[in-house]
Order: structure tokens, then sequence, then C-alpha cells
């Protein structure tokens, strides 16, 4: 349709180097002018296609809570147990074929809708995966074994704000250049372990901080600027 962006709009002219380059090594400015170039190159294919996936998310939340699907969860575990191993099972097969089942739909070579199929496919991928997912948190969390482990996940999500920009405060000190100029010098398992020894801290500071006060600091402040003047 001759009114959505390109569905390649978010190619620019800036090389992987380049961007490892600026990040690891450039001034604050030269990251930021980055950042913006990033965030233009992206905004048409964001619009476009992320903001209806986060929109549908929140729908989705609130249809799970208004037909009261935790109730039904929590009242036949077992019964409830075979949904995500099945939504699991569909996910993996679907991903581990991803090819395959695109390359049976349509030809990359004269096929204008190619790529539009392959994100399709992916997309739904993402849906039952997703699904498995939460589902199966949700089960074992009424488990007892795996309730004392779920646990103490509580106090990071009641203070998800302050710890989703408390990570963002840690890993760019750690991989921009006005901290300690890391990006782009680590294997993915490397990353993989610093998200995990972050979170669990993140964790145990949380738990430390909600037993002498009721919110998170930067969730207190998003509440006094909510309720500001009432």
């Amino acid at each position: 349709m001759p009114f959505l962006p390109d569905a390649l709009s978010s190619v620019t002219d800036i090389t992987m180097p380049g961007v490892i380059e600026t990040y690891s090594g450039g001034s604050y400015l030269e990251i930021l002018s980055l950042r913006l170039h990033e965030y233009f190159a992206f905004r048409n294919i964001n619009l476009i296609y992320y903001a209806p996936k986060v929109l549908s998310a929140f729908f989705l939340g609130y249809l799970f809570y208004k037909h009261k699907l935790l109730e039904k969860i929590n009242s036949s575990i077992s019964k409830y147990f075979v949904v995500p191993v099945v939504l699991f099972t569909i996910g993996i097969a679907l991903n581990l074929f991803t090819d395959d089942i695109v390359g049976s739909l349509a030809n990359p070579e004269t096929n204008p809708f190619y790529t539009a199929i392959y994100m399709g496919v992916f997309e739904i991928t993402n849906i039952f995966l997703g699904f498995s997912y939460i589902l199966l948190v949700l089960i074992l969390s009424k488990v007892s074994v795996f309730k004392n482990i779920l646990g103490p996940l509580k106090y990071v999500g009641r203070m998800a704000l302050t710890n989703y920009l408390m990570q963002s405060v840690i890993f760019t000190t750690i991989m921009y250049s006005y901290g300690l100029g890391k990006f782009g010098s680590f294997q993915p398992w490397q990353l993989v372990v610093f998200a995990v020894v972050v979170f669990v801290i993140q964790i145990f500071i949380s738990r430390i901080w909600l037993q002498n006060f009721r919110f998170g600091p930067l969730e207190w402040i998003w509440r006094k600027l909510t309720y500001l003047g009432r």
C-alpha cells in the first residue's frame, strides 16, 4: 500500500563497525546523535509494525483478566498444564522449520510478499511460544517447590520502572565510551551472564528496599506525578 512505509525503511547507511566505534569510543554528543539517527531510521517501521503488537498485549491482558483465566488455571492446574506443553511444542516446530514453511508458501525471488509472509510466520511462532511461557510460569507458581523459586520475582515486579531504568544505567555505563567503553567486546553468552547477575542483584536490592518502603523510588515519583493536585 503506497501510504505505508517501505518494509525495509529501517535500513540506513550506518555500518556495524561505525556503530561499535561510536558507542565504544565516541563522545556523549556523538552517541546521542547516533541514537537519534537510529530512532528516526526505525520510527516508521516501529509505528506500523511494533505499536500494534504492544497495544495488542494490553488488550490480551485485559481479556485474560475479564474472563478470569487465572482463576480457571488455579482451579485445575493439571488440566491446564497440557496447554503450554502443546503451545510450546508447536512454537518450537514452527521455529525449527520456518524457512521450509515460508519456502512452501512463497518464492523469495519472485514473490513481493515473501518478507511479509516470513514475518507473519515468525510472529505466529512468537505467539505460541510467548503464551506457553506465560502459562507455564503461572502454573509453576502454584507448585510449592517452584513457588519458592519464583516468589522473589514479585519484588522486582513491584519496582519494575526503577529496575528497568537502572538496567539501562548499568549497561550503558559498561558499554558506552563515557563508562568502560566495552560495546561490541563481549560474546552473547557473556552478555547473558551479565544480565542474569544484574537481575539477581536487583531481586535482593528490591526486596531490601520494599522491606523499608512501600514503593520503589521512581514508582513513588510516578505516583506523585499521576495524582498531582489530588
